[in-house]
């Protein structure tokens, strides 16, 4: 050793476990000081790397970002097996290109993939699974090794995944646009599913125990054929979320679904209800005001936790017994609205309330500044006491409890 020159050290390398709690702490807000750890250390990296790839969403981006990742997943299997959750957000013409091609390499290399979402690109704010022309590119997916558990599909056709469905035996949570007569699956197929998205009553399994259950209902026959649908699940679903398409018949007979579910599933722990009106129909908006407050039907619920509504036709409740009129486009009723829901009902935990603002008529009218107008009631640990808050964008993705982990 020189004279006068200090040793010189080497830092002792942190324990993997060390590392991974120092990018936990940092999270995923903060990007920059995670990709900045990764010039610290390759223990770094690697935790850096498990986190960033974890989660994989495409639902915002352009198909650029989409090819490029495609093409760096294909070089480096050991960040594809990283992924965990993938969402995917895909233009229909995606399957008259080679893109195609790049997506489905890309997937066989994710074989520790537990949840996916495929959507459709053109659908809006409120997903649909009635998909008119779903993709017969199945052969994405055939090939594919990983076992999910949740998976979310509103673009592939369901018949043209016959392989895939085959060794999906720890799939729990399943949406599909499958717009058939009956259950699409053999009794040996999805041994473990407990969830289920579907289109219409007639693809309910009645010989499976589902504890959620999401349904796309339409108005002619939904009240006749509700309850019979209904009842078979009622030992052991939690979970049910309607989601009712608006039509010129059926504007007066959306909220008398409620009590039909109360009557039907009364042990429900979460029941949300959407209104969905399609551009054919968006004279309907707000002809039927005022409605009869329907939150008598949820006293009739036993457990029920959590509950939500989402109103596109009625603007204007009235309570018979006040005469108190409300107005789900003011957020002080709304609020108002929202608390009656909590009261009807004791064992609710948090009610969501809110009213979607119109598009104007009229190319001249002024255009709302806000999508809808939201109102969030929770009940506090006393019991009595509520805290609320108010937002203008109703989430339904956030909102609802049917994908809950």
């Amino acid at each position: 050793m020189v004279r006068g020159r200090k040793p010189k050290r080497i830092p002792l390398p942190l324990p993997p476990e060390i590392c991974a709690l120092i990018c936990e702490e940092i999270g995923l807000a903060r990007k920059r000081d995670l990709l900045a750890l990764c010039r610290v250390s390759r223990l770094f990296r690697d935790q850096v790397q498990r986190l960033l790839y974890r989660v994989i969403d495409f639902s915002k981006s352009g198909p650029k970002r989409l090819e490029s990742w495609c093409t760096a997943v294909s070089r480096s299997p050991q960040l594809a097996e990283r992924i965990h959750t993938l969402i995917l957000e895909l233009d229909p013409n995606i399957a008259l290109s080679s893109n195609m091609a790049k997506l489905a390499r890309a997937l066989a290399k994710c074989v520790n993939l537990k949840e996916l979402t495929v959507r459709d690109g053109s659908s809006g704010r409120i997903r649909t699974h009635s998909v008119e022309y779903p993709s017969i590119q199945g052969w994405v997916l055939n090939t594919c090794k990983f076992r999910l558990t949740k998976f979310d599909n509103s673009f592939f056709n369901t018949s043209m995944l016959s392989q895939f469905w085959n060794v999906q035996c720890d799939l729990r949570l399943l949406s599909t646009c499958h717009q058939g007569d009956s259950f699409p699956f053999h009794a040996e197929q999805l041994p473990n599913l407990i969830g289920l998205v579907v289109c219409g009553m007639r693809a309910l399994p009645a010989t499976r125990p589902l504890e959620r259950i999401e349904l796309y209902t339409y108005p002619l026959s939904t009240l006749d054929h509700l309850v019979p649908a209904l009842v078979p699940y009622s030992p052991t679903l939690d979970t049910l979320n309607l989601l009712h398409n608006l039509t010129e018949w059926d504007a007066t007979q959306t909220l008398s679904i409620f009590s039909h579910v109360a009557l039907a599933v009364p042990d429900l722990l979460h029941f949300g209800f959407v209104e969905r009106l399609s551009d054919v129909f968006s004279y309907l908006q707000d002809v039927e005001s005022p409605a009869d407050i329907p939150f008598v039907s949820l006293s009739k619920f036993r457990r029920l936790e959590t509950f939500f509504y989402y109103s596109h036709n009625t603007v204007e409740f009235v309570d018979h017994t006040t005469g108190e009129l409300y107005d789900l486009s003011h957020p002080a009723d709304l609020e108002a609205f929202g608390r009656l829901a909590m009261n009807a009902c004791p064992t609710l935990r948090r009610v969501v309330v809110a009213y979607a603002l119109h598009k104007p008529v009229s190319t001249r009218a002024a255009k709302p500044k806000d999508p809808d107008v939201v109102c969030t009631v929770t009940r506090g640990v006393a019991g009595t006491d509520f805290h609320v808050e108010h937002g203008t964008k109703f989430d339904f993705s956030k909102t609802s409890m049917f994908w809950r982990s």
